[in-house]
C-alpha cells in the first residue's frame, strides 16, 4: 500500500525513528494547531517539505512559537524514514493518517478532539471501516465464559459480522478463534508490539487470507506497557457498531473502564452477559444502563449510514476523494450542511417540511 505524502510528513513530525536519536517531537497539541495553521492557509503537511519550506517553518514559529529549527530537525529525517517504511512494507505493515480516505470514519465521529494521528496496521485495510460488534472481557476468566465467548465468535462468522476485539488472553482471543475458525473477520485494535504480532503463524494465516486485520495506534515496535493497553480501550468502542462484555471484574481492570467510558460517551449501545456466576462487574453494568445479551439483534448490527453534517469540509473531501471546492459546490446544489459549512437558514426552513433525508446518508 503506498503511504500518501502527508502521512509520511506526520510521521516525521510525531514519532521516534531511532532508539538513538535525540529529537524534540511534537506534542499531540502542538501538530493539532500546525495542522489547524496549514488548512486555514490552504496547505497540507506535504507542503512542508516542499521548496518554501524555510518560509513555512518561519511562519509557523512566528504565528504559533514553535521553533523553526526544531521543525526542520524534525522534517529532515528522510533517510531514517525511509528506513523505517521499507522495514513496515517487509513485514506487510501499512500506516494511514487523518488526511487519507481510508481513515476510520467513526473516529473523525466519535473522538473527533482525540483521534488519532496515525495507525499502523497489517491486514485488508477495509475491515476496519466495515463496523461491527466489539467482544470484551476478562483476561482470567472462567471456562463458561471462554466457551461463551468462542461461540460468538461463531454466530458473528455466520451473520458476517466482524469481531472487533482487544486481542487480550482469555475472553478477547477466545471470541476471535471463534469467528476466524469459522470462515469469519476479526479486527484486532492493539496498544503494542504490532511488529511482533503480524509474523505469528496463527495471525499471518489469517491476515494473508483477508480475515483478520491487526492495528495500533502506537509504532510498530512499541513493547506493552499498562498506560497503552488502557488507552486502546476505546479505540475498540468506537470501530464497532455495538459492544459485547462477557466478563467484567467489578470497577477495576481495563474491561470496567472501557466499558464505563462507553457508557459515559455513548459511543456505541454496551450489551452484558447475564452471569450466572456472580460476576459483580456485569450485574454492576447492568445497573448502570447497559442491556442485557439476550437483548442483542445481529440482523441490526451492520454499519449505520454516516451523517455527514458531523463531519467537516476537509474530512468529506478526503473521504470523496476530491477537492474542497468541489465538495463545497455539491453541498450548495444539494443544500446539505456539514459542521464548517451551515447552509443558509433560509434554505433550511424551506426545505423543512420537504426531504430531510438529506441530512443523513449523503452520497456525493
Amino acid at each position: 500500500m503506498k503511504i500518501s505524502n502527508n502521512t509520511k510528513v506526520l510521521i516525521l513530525l510525531r514519532i521516534k525513528l531511532n532508539q538513538n536519536e535525540k529529537i524534540d517531537l511534537l506534542k499531540p497539541k502542538e501538530l493539532r494547531s500546525v495542522i489547524c495553521y496549514l488548512q486555514n492557509s490552504k496547505l497540507e503537511p506535504k507542503d512542508l517539505v516542499k521548496t518554501n519550506q524555510q518560509s513555512l517553518a518561519l511562519n509557523i514559529e512566528k504565528e504559533l512559537g514553535i521553533k523553526a529549527i526544531r521543525l526542520n530537525a524534525l522534517l529532515n529525517r528522510g533517510i531514517s524514514l525511509g528506513f523505517s517504511l521499507n522495514n513496515w512494507s517487509q513485514l506487510g505493515i501499512w500506516v494511514i493518517s487523518i488526511f487519507d480516505k481510508e481513515y476510520p470514519i467513526f473516529f473523525r465521529i466519535r473522538n473527533r478532539k482525540n483521534q488519532p494521528f496515525l495507525i499502523f496496521g497489517c491486514g485488508d485495510i477495509n475491515i476496519i471501516n466495515s463496523g461491527g460488534l466489539a467482544v470484551i472481557g476478562s483476561r482470567n476468566a472462567n471456562n463458561k465464559a471462554i466457551k461463551y465467548a468462542f461461540e460468538t465468535g461463531r454466530k458473528l462468522a455466520q451473520n458476517h459480522i466482524t469481531i472487533i476485539s482487544g486481542g487480550a488472553k482469555g475472553i478477547d482471543s477466545s471470541s476471535v478463534d471463534g469467528s476466524l475458525i469459522n470462515n469469519g473477520k476479526s479486527v484486532i485494535v492493539s496498544g503494542s508490539d504490532l511488529e511482533r504480532m503480524v509474523v505469528i503463524k496463527k495471525f499471518r494465516d489469517f491476515i494473508m487470507d483477508n480475515k483478520l486485520t491487526i492495528i495500533s495506534m502506537e509504532v510498530p515496535n512499541a513493547r506493552w506497557t499498562p498506560g497503552r493497553a488502557m488507552a486502546r480501550n476505546k479505540f475498540i468502542y468506537i470501530l464497532s457498531n455495538a459492544a459485547l462484555v462477557v466478563e467484567c471484574e467489578d470497577k477495576k481492570g481495563g474491561t470496567w473502564s472501557g466499558a464505563i467510558e462507553n457508557l459515559k460517551s455513548s459511543w456505541v449501545p454496551l450489551y452484558v452477559r447475564e452471569n450466572h456466576e456472580n460476576a459483580l462487574g456485569n450485574e454492576e453494568l447492568l445497573n448502570r444502563g447497559a442491556s442485557k445479551d439476550s437483548c442483542i439483534n445481529l440482523s441490526k448490527i451492520n454499519m449505520p449510514s454516516i451523517n455527514y453534517s458531523e463531519l467537516t469540509i476537509n474530512e468529506i473531501a478526503i473521504i470523496e476523494d476530491t477537492n474542497i471546492a468541489n465538495i463545497k459546490r455539491k453541498i450548495t446544489r444539494k443544500k446539505i450542511s456539514c459542521l464548517d459549512y451551515p447552509i443558509e437558514k433560509e434554505s433550511m426552513k424551506e426545505d423543512s417540511n420537504q426531504d430531510t433525508s438529506k441530512q443523513i446518508d449523503l452520497k456525493l
